[in-house]
């Protein structure tokens, strides 16, 4: 009788539940083994998950979203036109942190409100990205992180435009911030959405002082100059990056100078370093020490506090600062000759350029003409928008080994 209820009558098995489950107090054994089983199958899974959760390359890879798969655009046709909307609909990135910590993308109707994602200076959880995988890649110092300063103005550029675009095409930046208290408007900054999902904007307040120092109101609204360095300085040294002007264009990859803590180009040479473009690593010690000399600070002589101060301190420190000559060449001097009509200066083996658009407003004055203008920066634009200097006319084009196409002098 007894034998003919057990489960295990017949079993061919040395299973601990089948031998004890026939035998008195098994049946209550063979429960608590199964639970313990089963206990430990559930934690083994949650660690399991908790791992893959917490680790930014492997739930990147599941999601689709590797930190290598960068948002990038295409070369816009000849036929584009800024207030041409391609799509109804367009893709706005989310930070996520907790956990994890990583960017993913959203897609939304293109006129959707807010724009993009706002967060507050100093955000925890933007540091936190950007010292991640996400931002950053093996061996190189300077984080993959794009900053821009706008306070105030409103409505975008082309030239700011055509910086954003050239920023993302040859940084390939994991984020593109705009630090400020507005984010930009008008026809541009609709198009540029389209094209680049990765902009996020972190409200700041625009500093009435600097280290006790008051900023003049002339200053202020004549120049924000006091204004973006001081705080590319900060914003440097929280997150690192790449700083522009609104109106730096890069035209090749950074890569090779990332390995840099701080990378600068010669302006005046023998005289100052300019701020228009700037690398850095996070917390660099030329970024403090120069960031203390603001304790000083004149507002009436801000020119030398952003240009003069820099190159004093390369001189005293060298090794703390990488210096290049082919970010501000020419000059605010000579970049005259890249405006003028008919001329067409060399400028392949330049690494960026700083346009110094306030010498020169009247010709972008002239909005997307500006583009086929028959002058050096013409073909930069053309090169930057279209993907060669002589792209949309007819004229034979020749590839650098640079990249970078090329008219054919004729003898």
């Amino acid at each position: 009788m007894f034998k003919a209820s057990c489960p295990c009558h017949g079993a061919q098995s040395n299973n601990l539940c089948c031998l004890n489950i026939c035998t008195v107090g098994g049946r209550e054994q063979c429960l608590k083994i199964t639970f313990i089983k089963l206990l430990a199958l559930i934690i083994v899974v949650l660690v399991v998950l908790l791992t893959i959760y917490t680790n930014t390359d492997i739930i990147a890879f599941l999601t689709n979203k590797k930190q290598d798969i960068i948002p990038s655009w295409d070369y816009l046709p000849c036929d584009w036109s800024v207030d041409k909307i391609p799509r109804p609909m367009r893709h706005r990135a989310v930070l996520e942190c907790g956990i994890s910590t990583r960017i993913y993308y959203e897609e939304v109707p293109f006129n959707t409100t807010p724009a993009v994602t706002t967060l507050e200076s100093h955000d925890p959880c933007l540091a936190h990205l950007a010292q991640s995988t996400w931002c950053n890649d093996p061996g190189m110092r300077v984080p993959r992180l794009v900053h821009y300063v706008w306070f105030t103005r409103h409505t975008l550029p082309l030239y700011t435009f055509v910086s954003v675009l050239s920023a993302v095409r040859h940084v390939r930046p994991c984020l593109v911030l705009f630090h400020g208290d507005v984010i930009p408007e008008g026809p541009y900054w609709r198009a540029l959405l389209q094209l680049v999902p990765n902009i996020v904007h972190v409200r700041s307040q625009r500093p009435r002082q600097i280290f006790g120092h008051t900023l003049s109101s002339l200053i202020t609204v004549l120049t924000f100059s006091p204004l973006n360095i001081f705080l590319l300085l900060v914003c440097h040294l929280e997150y690192g990056g790449v700083y522009l002007d609104t109106d730096s264009v890069v035209l090749k990859s950074l890569d090779h100078v990332r390995i840099h803590p701080v990378v600068m180009g010669t302006e005046v040479s023998g005289w100052n370093l300019c701020n228009g473009m700037m690398l850095s690593e996070k917390n660099s010690t030329f970024l403090q020490l120069w960031l203390a000399t603001y304790v000083d600070f004149d507002d009436s002589q801000w020119a030398q506090h952003s240009t003069r101060v820099p190159y004093l301190l390369y001189l005293q420190k060298p090794d703390l600062v990488h210096v290049v000559d082919s970010f501000f060449r020419p000059n605010y001097v000579d970049i005259g000759k890249f405006y003028r009509s008919g001329e067409i200066h060399q400028w392949d083996d330049l690494l960026a350029l700083h346009l110094y658009v306030r010498f020169h407003l009247k010709f972008f004055a002239e909005g997307q003409s500006a583009i086929q203008t028959n002058c050096t920066m013409g073909e930069i634009l053309r090169y930057s928008l279209h993907g060669a200097s002589d792209a949309c006319q007819l004229t034979t084009l020749i590839s650098g080994s640079d990249g970078i196409s090329k008219k054919r002098k004729k003898a």
